[in-house]
């Protein structure tokens, strides 16, 4: 069986995104770090004016999500399995991809399933499925592997490729599509469209995507993170999007806490190793904080979400972060 050549890349150091060892657990590579600038004064915290309250969609609060539903090798017209298809969980993840399987169990792995076809012209094209625990986790695994450059297509949420391979993301499924013994990349296009069809889950990407303004973002360049967020253990849930205005170059980012208690936890951690370590963060409010790894950084919150921005931010980040806020207020709890 044809195996997966590419590799996730290696987790950055913080001040980069780190490739996790939680999400959203809503984590291509990561921005350098900046450099990081003298002790700033302590850092206040001051709380937000009152704002009217976001609208709200569900009143009874999130509903548990059902989980992925297993995968069914499916039967490709004018293809042949050979063999059964193979199957991996966590612990023997590192039997198909050693090396890697620390990237893809950072974002909650399950199950992978590996399907081999073969085509009357005696092309090889095998299949590798990736089962995590959400979209948001499968979205971030794809993230992280796809390159910045590629041109996307349009499978299952986004996919992308070149002549010998085809990388996608259908609901809580990362899918792989291999070709050997091959010369005609249509085999390749023709098996993707066959699993996508068949894979259960959303084809739309992470709701909070939308909330990053367009004014500055550099194209598909998007990072998730489940857990340990610039380096910060208790930073957890998070997607960071690289802007670039003018000379400066930076990330607005956002987290999602598990409810509101949880976001002013994150808030309070971070405050105590940024210049503010008796500060206590209000219901929403604003702080600029000097983290002795990742240098200024500013912070939002308000209700279940924390948003700034990090990587020595300029003046201009001001009313995008304030675009920001205001986008994801209007997402459902």
């Amino acid at each position: 069986m044809l195996r997966s050549t590419r590799r996730l890349p290696l987790p950055v150091a913080a001040g980069g995104l780190v490739a996790l060892v939680g999400l959203v657990a809503l984590v291509g590579c990561a921005a350098a770090p900046a450099p990081v600038p003298a002790p700033a004064p302590r850092a206040a915290i001051t709380p937000a004016a009152p704002a009217p309250a976001a609208p709200v969609t569900s009143t009874g609060g999130p509903r548990p999500a059902p989980p992925p539903a297993p995968v069914a090798a499916p039967d490709l017209a004018g293809f042949q399995r050979p063999e059964a298809p193979k199957t991996y969980g966590p612990d023997a993840l590192y039997e198909y991809i050693d090396g890697a399987a620390g990237a893809f169990l950072a974002f909650d792995f399950e199950e992978l399933t590996a399907i081999n076809y073969v085509h009357p012209s005696k092309a090889e094209v095998t299949v590798e499925i990736y089962r995590h625990r959400d979209p948001e986790r499968a979205y971030g695994v794809y993230a992280m592997e796809r390159p910045t450059s590629s041109r996307p297509l349009p499978i299952g949420i986004e996919g992308h490729g070149a002549r010998d391979y085809l990388e996608f993301v259908v609901g809580s499924y990362y899918v792989k599509v291999l070709l050997a013994n091959g010369k005609d990349p249509a085999l390749l296009r023709a098996v993707a469209d066959g699993v996508a069809a068949v894979l259960p889950g959303t084809h739309a990407p992470p709701p909070v995507l939308a909330c990053f303004p367009a004014a500055g973002r550099v194209p598909r360049a998007e990072k998730l993170a489940a857990r340990e967020f610039l380096g910060r253990s208790f930073l957890h849930d998070a997607v960071a999007v690289p802007y670039e205005i003018g000379a400066a170059k930076f990330r607005l980012f956002a987290l999602r806490g598990r409810d509101e208690a949880d976001a002013r936890d994150m808030v309070t951690r971070f405050a105590r190793v940024g210049g503010a370590p008796g500060a206590t963060p209000g219901a929403a409010g604003r702080a600029t904080l000097s983290d002795p790894v990742n240098g200024r950084v500013i912070l939002h919150w308000k209700g279940r979400w924390v948003w700034g921005a990090v990587d020595n931010p300029p003046p201009q980040s001001a009313p995008l972060l304030d675009q920001l806020g205001a986008r994801l207020a209007q997402l459902p709890r």
